[in-house]
């Protein structure tokens, strides 16, 4: 692999709708991807399930891992997909440079960023770290 290869995450998500978790969590192990479960009761009350695979790899070029986003998808075919993601760095070639600057068409930026702090620098966070979720 040489050095113009670029890290891409891949996510595909799965209706949830009358799934267990153990036979999705196979067919991820099987793709050689992560499955990720979500079961969250939500502020209204509400159920929030979600079904999605994470997985990352360099490639050369995006119509790499556009393939590769293809396999995963092909791969939960006993599934409902409803929604494939690739997810790449900010210096990506077609990632906006300038606030207002467009993307191409169905696109959007987003950007995860470690930011190191300390607890009492974050509203919250030092009773968070207290009560020890962190």
């Amino acid at each position: 692999m040489s050095s113009s290869a670029l890290p891409y995450e891949f996510h595909v998500t799965v209706e949830a709708d009358g799934i267990k978790p153990a036979p999705f969590i196979k067919v991820c192990r099987q793709l050689g991807v992560k499955a990720i479960v979500l079961d969250l009761g939500v502020n209204n009350c509400s159920d929030l399930t979600d079904y999605m695979t994470s997985s990352k790899a360099k490639y050369e070029t995006d119509a790499e891992a556009l393939d590769e986003l293809s396999r995963i998808a092909h791969g939960l075919n006993d599934f409902t997909v409803i929604r494939r993601k690739i997810e790449t760095v900010p210096w990506h070639q077609v990632a906006p440079k300038a606030e207002g600057e467009a993307m191409p068409e169905g696109c959007y930026f987003e950007s995860h960023l470690a930011i190191e702090c300390r607890p009492e620098e974050v509203p919250g966070c030092a009773a968070a770290k207290e009560s020890g979720i962190f």
